[in-house]
């Protein structure tokens, strides 16, 4: 029996493949999959069907001609990744932070997604099992904003977030003058009470 196989999206005209008015040339078969070469182009060189089957093939990890020991360089904040790509930690493409990898293998475990790894001296790229302390993501936000400061305006808008009050000067200017007046209507009443909830930026 023989296998016939022809492109994808394309027209037979005058028994050639014909795709968006250009003739489909045939390069052989992939080498991953197996499945005919149809190009546009008449360059020589084709051996794979596809990004995909051309991936199969590629060397990773230790064959690739690039690689360097799988540690790179500290990233802007001065943390490390390695090539661990079995380690359940590990992201897509088979990398993982330092020191995630230290802190697992010490504890005989893999961390959880609400762990965090902290370096007690503040350096993301010493990664030795005496500088690495595993807590939560809640701890460790808490441990950073010890003794920082806030101002008096940040304070109020953060309170006021809170209580869902916050209503712009401009909101505030216009209910005073009402009030002034001495004459207000249930309307102005409800306005009022809607702008003092967060949910109305300005009383007419």
């Amino acid at each position: 029996m023989i296998n016939v196989s022809f492109p994808l999206h394309a027209i037979l005209v005058n028994g050639k493949w014909v795709h968006n008015g250009r003739t489909l040339i045939n390069h052989g078969l992939c080498l991953a999959c197996g499945k005919e070469i149809w190009r546009r182009s008449r360059k020589k060189g084709y051996k794979f069907c596809s990004p995909a089957c051309r991936a199969t093939t590629a060397p990773s990890g230790e064959n690739h001609p690039s690689w360097k020991g799988g540690r790179k360089k500290p990233n802007k904040y001065g943390y490390v990744d390695v090539y661990a790509p079995d380690h359940p930690n590990a992201y897509s493409s088979g990398y993982i932070r330092e020191s995630r990898l230290v802190a697992s293998v010490f504890l005989g475990r893999p961390l959880s997604q609400g762990e965090v790894v902290h370096h007690k001296n503040g350096d993301g790229s010493d990664n030795r099992k005496e500088n690495l302390v595993v807590m939560s993501l809640g701890t460790h936000s808490a441990m950073h904003n010890i003794g920082s400061k806030r101002s008096q305006e940040t304070k109020e808008k953060i309170s006021a977030a809170a209580k869902g009050r916050i209503v712009s000067p401009e909101t505030k200017a216009k209910i005073s003058k009402t009030l002034m007046g001495r004459i207000i209507t249930q309307e102005h009443r409800d306005k009022i009470s809607i702008a003092l909830k967060g949910r109305l930026r300005s009383v007419v």
